[in-house]
């Protein structure tokens, strides 16, 4: 087996020992190699999908209301997912689970730095350069 074949797998178990203030970081990388651009851009996408409350509970409330890999799948185009899967190398219902599991704490961290600000259906962000 090659180094990094497995990257999916040793990605997800990274995102499960780590400090959920890191997860942010971890994540925007990967978010990097598709069109969502960042943590701000998928935040933008499942708010126009109709989550722009549950994101709101995610920044704002300390005890986040959970999502399911479908309902991230139904705010994400399926060539985004696609992108996504392909730098995690993992299936794409692997790649919307880890998504699922992580955006509650990952837009919790990211608002609390101030990384993504979000006020209802508005939000503003520092963009990553």
């Amino acid at each position: 087996m090659a180094v990094f074949e497995d990257f999916g797998g040793t990605f997800r178990g990274l995102l499960s020992q780590v400090d959920s203030r890191s997860i942010p970081q971890l994540l925007e990388p990967v978010l990097r190699k598709s069109s969502i651009g960042n943590l701000q851009g998928l935040v933008d996408r499942l708010e126009v999908g109709g989550f722009a409350d549950r994101v709101w509970n995610w920044a704002n409330s300390g005890q986040p209301a959970p999502i399911t890999a479908v309902e991230v799948k139904s705010a994400l185009k399926a060539e985004e997912v696609g992108q996504l899967s392909r730098t995690l190398g993992l299936p794409d219902d692997s790649t919307l689970s880890l998504l699922a599991d992580t955006l509650p704490a990952a837009v919790d961290a990211a608002a609390h730095k101030g990384d993504v600000v979000v006020h209802g259906n508005v939000m503003t962000a520092k963009r990553a350069l």
